[in-house]
């Protein structure tokens, strides 16, 4: 019964995470899984912070990391610790004025980030909404922290030394993107005082050639 295994694969693979968001996550998730063949939800928000400021950013690094962009001797660190299928990813990005910021702890990548200036549309595999930037804006993506170094307070950190690095480059804004119901990513973005300015709720019908999209502006 492939249904059947769905469900306890679904239980299985986030129970501390059920655990802590209570019995409506989990009921949710179930019955997301159940129905995917026919219908998927997907949901997203973009947060920004404003540069523009007199005040400068203050961001007291956790105990024993430290910020530094990417440099050639940490490349193949990186792409290990990404398992980005494209080889080459590294080399597209720097080449296309791409920032990489990296955490490191006891000499190892512990969290890493990408941004980029400019004007541009991003609209990834993930999303087919677009994220407006323009040429006096950022855009950072690709958060990650490593598992072992999560719960330090590293990603909130990383985020405020994104936006001090930004603002030494009059960049007026900063924005993100934060894909689906991910709870941690959305309180290290609060953390870092970035505000929440759009919600973003779509559905997938397999008879309908595009989403049909919910779009709150905060």
């Amino acid at each position: 019964m492939p249904w059947l295994k769905n469900i306890v694969a679904e239980y299985k693979s986030g129970r501390e995470r059920y655990a802590r968001y209570g019995i409506f996550v989990l009921s949710y998730r179930i019955v997301m899984r159940l129905f995917k063949p026919v219908v998927q939800f997907y949901s997203e928000r973009i947060y920004q912070t404003d540069l523009t400021g007199d005040e400068s950013i203050q961001a007291e690094p956790p105990p024993g990391v430290t910020m530094q962009l990417l440099t050639p001797d940490r490349h193949e660190e990186l792409r290990a610790l990404s398992q980005y299928p494209d080889k080459d990813y590294i080399q597209k990005r720097l080449a296309e004025n791409h920032t990489c910021f990296l955490a490191i702890s006891d000499n190892t990548i512990a969290f890493y980030a990408w941004g980029v200036m400019g004007e541009r549309v991003f609209a990834d595999g993930v999303t087919t909404w677009p994220l407006q930037v323009a040429s006096n804006e950022s855009y950072i993506y690709n958060c990650f922290t490593a598992e072992k170094f999560r719960g330090r307070g590293i990603f909130p950190y990383m985020l405020k030394e994104a936006a001090k690095f930004y603002k030494g480059r009059n960049v007026s804004v900063l924005k993100a993107i934060v894909y689906g119901r991910n709870y941690a990513s959305w309180r290290s973005f609060e953390k870092a005082g970035f505000q929440l300015s759009t919600k973003i709720r779509y559905i997938k019908l397999f008879f309908l050639p595009k989403p049909i999209y919910f779009v709150k502006y905060n």
